[in-house]
């Protein structure tokens, strides 16, 4: 899910019946009602991320039928649509965690075909349509973390995860200036799966 304009965006996932999906639909926060929006074109999936970024909602990875994904889409709200943008110079992987920072999509951890676990973090600019590998989160790779930019411009948390064979973590670290992973006071308790959110900027 990512926000655009007062306006939430879900998709991809997997449905009743146990079959993956393509189709979006947004959530108007000020009519409050939904609306179905243009799917995704490309193959249903599910363990995606997402952000948006100065009004473009980004939609990185996943795993469909064949494996993880290492595909980037970008979805314009202007024209509901999708188009695809330069995918991840690296292996595909899924259960990602992602934050917006100083107008960036970064992407941290996720698991790859075989299962394990990552470490690393790349963030896409969407100036130059490029991608760049950061600073690799320290310690162990992870997956099913939550990842929040604080409204305010600080530097964005990562919080909680799973090793790859599914022992949760309780380790909070905050990116910080220089391209520096600091770790911050720990979760009380261990998870993975979790969410986070930030005050509304509606």
């Amino acid at each position: 899910s990512f926000s655009i304009d007062c306006k939430v965006f879900v998709g991809t996932g997997m449905q009743v019946g146990w079959s993956l999906t393509n189709d979006w639909w947004r959530f108007d926060v000020v009519q409050n009602d939904w609306q179905q929006a243009a799917s995704l074109p490309a193959a249903p999936r599910q363990y995606c991320t997402a952000q948006s970024v100065d009004g473009i909602g980004y939609l990185f990875g996943g795993l469909d039928a064949n494996g993880p994904l290492a595909e980037l889409w970008a979805y314009d709200i202007n024209t509901d649509s999708w188009t695809q943008r330069p995918s991840l110079p690296g292996a595909g992987r899924y259960a990602c965690a992602s934050f917006v920072h100083e107008g960036k999509l970064h992407v941290v951890g996720g698991i790859v075909a075989g299962g394990d676990a990552l470490n690393e973090v790349w963030s896409f600019d969407p100036t130059t349509d490029q991608w760049s590998q950061r600073a690799s989160l320290p310690g162990v790779g992870r997956h099913r973390a939550a990842a929040v930019s604080p409204p305010d411009g600080t530097y964005p948390l990562l919080i909680g995860g799973a090793t790859a064979n599914y022992t949760p973590l309780n380790e909070v670290w905050q990116y910080g200036p220089s391209d520096i992973w600091v770790q911050r006071a720990p979760l009380p308790e261990a998870r993975y799966g979790l969410s986070a959110s930030r005050t509304p900027d509606i």
